[in-house]
């Protein structure tokens, strides 16, 4: 810049360097960290063979007890079968005793012939064995006999009765048959009407409940509208509604 006139320069000496900063850690060449110039054996990976050996150095105690497991319960199993043939040579040596292989089979017993009877056997042979006979027990006192002049007396008394009980279940029946005549409906008439009115308004304003006013009406006898029924708490406030 020594060409320059000085007139022509800046004062201002912060761009007189270039725009690297070798001052930077970032760019200092012998530094191991910078990726260019990093050493190749600290980012590379394990070779596949030396991992898969390193996990078989771990894992060899754990697989040797499993194994080791295996083959005593593969031993007790042995064992067992071993126990089970002994036994079964035992049971089948014991049927081999009683009953010998080389026996010949039993020949079953021929049926009797039932049609022809010799005629040499008398007949006390051919009859059963008699039995000893049992001495006959002393009979037991015998009741005396109903007289036959009794027995149409019971009978007498017996359908008396049952006249006597028909007549009692025809008197319930007829008491319990509802009457046949159909009911009379009582309705209320005008002045009755005011008055109800009268009573449901006024209680109303009280704040009685619609329960409290059909209880009154109730108490005071005063019939339904249609007649029929009592008051409830509905029809009062439907004829409030109203």
């Amino acid at each position: 810049m020594k060409e320059y006139p000085s007139k022509y320069r800046s004062p201002d000496r912060r761009f007189d360097r270039g725009n690297r900063q070798f001052e930077h850690p970032q760019y200092i060449s012998h530094d191991r960290q910078n990726p260019s110039h990093r050493k190749k054996f600290s980012n590379r990976k394990n070779d596949p063979t030396e991992l898969l050996s390193e996990l078989l150095k771990k894992a060899a105690p754990e697989l040797k007890t499993r194994l080791d497991e295996i083959s005593a319960s593969q031993k007790r199993l042995a064992d067992a079968e071993e126990r089970k043939a002994a036994a079964l040579e035992r049971i089948a040596a014991c049927f081999q005793g009683e009953i010998p292989a080389d026996a010949a089979p039993l020949e079953s017993d021929p049926e009797p012939e039932t049609g022809s009877i010799p005629e040499s056997l008398s007949e006390p042979e051919l009859e059963p064995e008699s039995k000893p006979e049992l001495e006959p027990e002393p009979e037991a006192e015998s009741k005396p006999e109903l007289e036959p002049e009794s027995v149409p007396e019971i009978e007498n008394l017996s359908e008396e009765k049952s006249s006597v009980s028909v007549q009692k279940l025809e008197e319930e029946v007829s008491s319990a048959a509802p009457s046949q005549d159909p009911p009379v409906t009582k309705k209320a008439t005008d002045a009755q009407r005011a008055r109800i009115l009268k009573i449901i308004k006024k209680m109303y304003k009280e704040k009685a409940t619609y329960s409290g006013i059909a209880l009154r009406l109730e108490e005071e006898n005063l019939p339904t509208f249609s007649g029929r029924g009592k008051w409830h708490a509905q029809t009062i406030h439907r004829l409030l509604k109203k």
